[in-house]
C-alpha cells in the first residue's frame, strides 16, 4: 500500500505550481495523508513598495484560500501556511527548513520545462530543494498538463546499485497500489564507469565484448529475483547516452511516472542532479519521483 503520511506542496501559484498542486493532492487523496501547502515570501533585490511583504502575504492568502477550497472537495486534510524569508534566506533555504521540521514523506514540486527556459520553478528553487532535500521529491514538469494523473505504466531505471535498488522498492509499492505495469530499464552506456559491470578497467581488451553479456546477465537476475514479488514487472536493455534512452523510452513506450534513486554506483550520485538526472527532469514527457537514500545505503552526499 502507497503510505505518504504527510505531503508537502511548496508553491509560488505559477500554472507550473498549480499542475503540480494538482498531483499532490491526488497523491494525498490516494495514500489517505495530509497535504500541507506552503508559500514563501522572499525580500525583492529591489524595494518594490514600503508594503510589499504585508502586500504579497494578502495575495497569498487569498490564492491559498483558492487551493483550500479544492481540498476541501476532494476530502484531502489540507493546510496552508506562510513563511517570510529572512534578509539571508531564499525560498529554497525555507522550503528546505520547513521540511527538515515537518519531515515529509514526499516533496511535490513543479518545474517550466523544455518548452520554457528550462528553469524551474521559482528560479531553480526546486532544483535546490530536489538536490538537497532529504525526503523523495516529485517532480512534475511542463510536459503533464493533464490535471490529475493515472499511473498506469511507471519506469524504473536501474545501474544495479544498492540505491537504484531502493529505487526499484518505492516502484513496486506504487506499481502495486495504482496497479500499473512496471519496466526496468538499464541503459548500456557508451563510457560507464570503471568497475560498474564488476570488470577491473574499461582498458582492459576483453572489457568491451564482455560488457553487454555481463549486463544482460545482471539484469536477467534482478528480475528472476523481483518476478515474485511484482509478476506484472518487465525488464529492458536499452543502449546510449542514459538520459536521452530514458526520456526516448519514456515518450515511446506512454510512461506515466519515471522513478529514478538520486545516487548511483560511483558512489558520487551517477544520477547527479546536474547531470542525468536533471536532463530527464528536464526533458521527461511525465512526472519525475527521485528517491533518496535510505538509511541502509549509507550516505553518498
Amino acid at each position: 500500500m502507497l503510505h505518504l503520511d504527510r505531503i508537502l506542496h511548496p508553491t509560488d501559484f505559477s500554472p507550473a505550481a498549480d499542475r503540480a498542486f494538482d498531483h499532490a493532492l491526488f497523491l494525498a487523496s490516494a495514500s489517505g495523508g495530509p497535504l500541507d501547502v506552503l508559500h514563501v515570501i522572499e525580500h525583492p533585490s529591489i524595494v518594490i513598495s514600503d508594503n510589499y511583504v504585508e502586500r504579497a502575504r494578502e495575495e497569498a492568502k487569498a490564492q491559498l484560500s483558492r487551493l483550500r477550497r479544492r481540498g476541501r472537495q476532494r476530502q484531502v486534510a489540507l493546510t496552508t501556511r506562510i513563511r517570510t524569508a529572512g534578509d539571508q534566506e531564499t525560498a529554497a533555504s525555507c522550503i528546505l527548513d520547513d521540511a527538515a521540521e515537518t519531515d515529509p514523506a514526499l516533496i511535490v514540486v513543479g518545474t517550466r520545462g523544455r518548452r520554457g527556459l528550462t528553469r524551474w520553478l521559482i528560479g531553480s528553487t526546486a532544483e535546490k530543494v530536489a538536490r538537497r532535500a532529504r525526503q523523495n521529491v516529485y517532480v512534475v514538469g511542463d510536459e503533464d498538463s493533464s490535471g490529475s494523473p493515472s499511473f498506469d505504466h511507471i519506469l524504473a531505471p536501474t545501474d544495479f546499485s544498492a540505491q537504484a535498488r531502493h529505487a526499484l522498492d518505492v516502484a513496486m509499492t506504487w506499481s502495486h497500489h495504482f496497479d500499473a505495469q512496471l519496466s526496468m530499464l538499464h541503459v548500456l552506456e557508451s563510457h560507464p564507469p570503471p568497475g560498474i559491470y564488476g570488470m577491473a578497467e574499461a582498458s582492459d581488451p576483453k572489457w568491451t565484448h564482455r560488457v553487454e553479456e555481463t549486463a544482460r546477465d545482471e539484469l536477467q537476475e534482478w528480475h528472476e529475483t523481483l518476478q515474485d514479488q511484482a509478476p506484472n514487472v518487465h525488464a529492458h536493455l536499452e543502449s546510449g547516452e542514459a538520459a536521452a534512452v530514458l526520456v526516448d523510452y519514456a515518450e515511446e513506450n506512454d510512461v506515466d511516472l519515471l522513478i529514478l534513486g538520486s545516487h548511483g554506483r560511483t558512489g558520487v550520485e551517477r544520477f547527479l542532479l546536474g547531470s542525468t538526472t536533471e536532463k530527464v527532469i528536464r526533458s521527461a514527457p511525465c512526472p519525475v519521483l527521485v528517491v533518496k537514500p535510505s538509511p541502509r545505503d549509507g550516505d553518498s552526499d
